[in-house]
């Protein structure tokens, strides 16, 4: 009778074009969404979403119309919401709206893009991607996994919106205060629980539409906020994907097994059944590597690894050896003259390899670049060490019809390189003035380097001022927190008896920054893998200089630290 009753309603509205949607039989709230957004994206290229149990403010349409409108060409922007709460609101935003890495589902708009993907995978699917790339399950929210593992069982969809945002670091404009109030808590809700918690203070006007609306750089408290107001149950930690798919890979053996000898199949057995073959290949080719030998032997304690959470940089500085150390130098020295020599063909942090590991986004983010100056390829590559990757990426990029590699160094490093290793490709510069007052450089490479920088954001700041078009970095460690947190990193004795300070850059706030200047074109893992505090992945990008970003000729800058 009810349902009867509402549709009658909606024919009577003639206020708006309307297209009614009728089904036959209730296909609840979570595949009623997700089929109801899609077909309305199908045909436009963004939309709002308003449910039909909550009450907004006059202003309320028109203020997110207007944020779609403005957004609608930013992809790290990925949603609006007229819906906030005290609990998750930072107390310093007064009248300004402001950006979360939590998506909403009350009163909320997306674009096409944006929502492209989310029928692709569950949300658990999600939230193990997203665990994939360094980005725990809980960081915004314990409430999230226990979602995301019920979402097919209680028909729910908000969990795959907000994973889907994380896995993407993607952002959503949330309003100073809200503009909109839930009034379905109550004994015939399906999935609202109690309204006690959740229910905003008398709403207040709508907050003025922004003359200047924020850059999207998610505010740095939004994280802890979401952990506070929804703490991880107090239960053991949930399993990890190798104990799922252990689990997993045991119950196919069974199943696809006629021999009861293999019904208990070991865990490994279980999931050497299951990867792909060159999954293992890539495992015994590590191991056969210098620096897959070299580390396999010993305990995490004495392997590479990231510990600690420094408060400053004097206090990392004051627990390290120091990067500058010359066992580093003269270990670097003397495999990069090897691989010169021919005796090697490839040296990465002093460790001698007997094939070539090429670096491929890498190659790829450079070969672009060269076609788009004609072939020519002028690379700046900061913190270059003696030619590591120019070495290492050689024999590609010599075939190209014109290649200059300039390394920008410590003072001991440039004096070794002009005296041992320069030529007329590679060459060493102590600044990056000085090389600018010789090349002109058309792509900068930020290789493994951006972390061991006492303030890397200021190199990114002066890089940003030289007419420089394309930028590429690779090998920079992320994690999905709300703010950069600053380790240190232990080299083993095997490779060279060292530490130093090292950032794990909150990704999510790092890519905010640079796209203030630069637009990603691709971004990409890296193979590297360290134990730390914190979980967290190496990844690269690809960027060209933003059309607006204003141009200058050459800073000066000092050399690596």
């Amino acid at each position: 009778m009810r349902v009867g009753e509402v549709r009658n309603l909606l024919r009577k509205v003639d206020w708006c074009e309307m297209t009614i949607y009728e089904r036959a039989e209730n296909h609840g709230l979570g595949r009623s969404i997700l089929a109801g957004v899609t077909e309305v994206l199908s045909h436009h290229d963004a939309c709002l979403v308003f449910e039909d149990d909550l009450i907004c403010v006059p202003g309320t349409y028109q203020y997110l119309s207007s944020a779609l409108t403005h957004y609608r060409d930013t992809p790290q922007v990925m949603s609006v919401t007229g819906w906030t709460h005290p609990q998750v609101t930072p107390t310093d935003v007064e009248d300004q709206c402001y950006f979360d890495g939590r998506a909403e589902c009350l009163v909320w708009g997306t674009w096409a893009r944006a929502w492209s993907g989310m029928n692709d995978q569950t949300a658990f699917e999600m939230m193990m991607t997203a665990e994939r790339q360094g980005c725990e399950r809980d960081a915004y929210g314990g409430d999230l996994p226990a979602m995301a593992e019920a979402e097919s069982r209680l028909n729910i969809w908000a969990v795959r919106w907000l994973y889907h945002h994380i896995r993407q670091r993607g952002l959503c404009l949330r309003p100073p205060w809200s503009m909109v109030e839930h009034i379905g808590f109550d004994a015939r809700a399906t999935n609202a629980s109690s309204a006690e918690r959740w229910a905003n203070p008398p709403l207040r006007a709508c907050p003025p539409i922004p003359i200047d609306w924020p850059t999207p750089v998610e505010h740095p408290s939004c994280a802890h906020l979401h952990q506070r107001a929804f703490p991880a149950p107090a239960v053991g930690p949930p399993p990890t994907l190798v104990r799922r798919l252990v689990r997993f890979g045991q119950r196919k053996v069974r199943s696809v097994t006629a021999g009861a000898a293999l019904a208990d199949v070991s865990p490994r057995r279980a999931v050497q059944a299951l990867a792909p073959p060159i999954l293992w290949q890539a495992l015994r080719a590590w191991r056969r590597s210098g620096l897959g030998a070299m580390l396999s032997g010993h305990a995490w304690g004495e392997r590479l690894q990231l510990t600690g959470d420094c408060p400053s940089w004097e206090a990392a500085v004051a627990d390290s050896t120091g990067y500058d150390a010359a066992v580093i130098l003269e270990r670097t020295r003397a495999a990069l003259s090897r691989v010169k020599q021919g005796e090697a063909v490839y040296e990465r942090d002093s460790v001698l390899f007997d094939e070539i590991h090429y670096a491929w986004p890498l190659l790829a983010g450079l070969t672009w670049a060269a076609a788009r100056h004609g072939g020519k390829l002028v690379v700046l590559d900061f913190g270059g060490s003696l030619g590591s990757t120019w070495f290492q990426n050689r024999d590609l990029l010599r075939r190209l019809p014109s290649v200059r590699w300039n390394v920008v160094e410590q003072p001991a490093y440039v004096a070794v390189g002009q005296r041992e290793f320069a030529d007329e490709t590679l060459r060493f510069y102590p600044s990056v003035r000085a090389c600018v007052a010789e090349q002109a450089p058309n792509v900068i490479v930020l290789s493994g380097v951006l972390q061991y920088l006492e303030q890397p954001y200021d190199l990114l700041d002066e890089l940003q001022q030289l007419t420089t078009a394309d930028l590429i970095i690779d090998r920079t460690p992320f994690w999905a927190g709300s703010f950069d947190r600053l380790c240190v990193q232990h080299v083993p004795p095997e490779i060279y008896p060292a530490s130093y300070p090292s950032w794990l850059f909150a990704e999510m706030r790092f890519r905010s920054i640079l796209s203030l200047h630069w637009d990603e074109l691709a971004g990409f893992d890296c193979p590297d893998r360290l134990p730390g505090p914190v979980p967290f992945a190496y990844r690269g990008l690809i960027a060209t200089r933003r059309a607006s970003a204003p141009v200058s000729g050459g800073a000066p800058m000092d050399s690596p630290s």
